[in-house]
């Protein structure tokens, strides 16, 4: 039972910290209004620019350990690999000459046109799988 506890409370913390991320830092984020949410103005703290890593970490970390739950916590590598190379097209994406993605869907054409490429973004996609895989097997021992 205890392996469960600190698996949702690990679950729920990244996904409040990736929350607060976006709401008070990042401008012009969809999601929000998506939500009904208006967030106004995000803060500009002098440290902003030293956590830019930061969601691309998040994203990896916890839709690793959330698909793994949903395999019915099986399948470890493969939820930890499937989020590490999703994250990573989506930032090598980033760094393609605009034009390749005008055939793509408008979403998708927006995202990758308007994103920045970011090695620190690769490194902290990686890091996010690794600590999920390691937080994975140190759970799955429990069990």
């Amino acid at each position: 039972m205890k392996k469960y506890v600190v698996f949702v409370t690990v679950v729920l913390l990244s996904f409040v910290l990736g929350f607060l991320y976006y709401y008070f830092l990042r401008d012009n984020v969809i999601g929000f209004s998506w939500l009904g949410i208006d967030k106004g103005e995000s803060l500009y703290l002098a440290w902003n620019n030293y956590f830019l890593w930061f969601p691309t970490f998040i994203h990896s970390f916890i839709f690793s350990l959330l698909t793994w739950w949903a395999m019915g916590f099986n399948y470890p590598k493969s939820s930890v690999l499937f989020w590490m190379t999703i994250n990573l097209i989506a930032e090598i994406g980033q760094g393609i000459e605009s034009n390749f993605f005008n055939r793509f869907p408008p979403i998708l054409k927006n995202y990758f046109q308007r994103g920045t490429f970011d090695w620190w973004d690769m490194v902290s996609i990686i890091v996010g799988a690794i600590l999920a895989y390691i937080f994975i097997l140190k759970i799955e021992k429990e069990l």
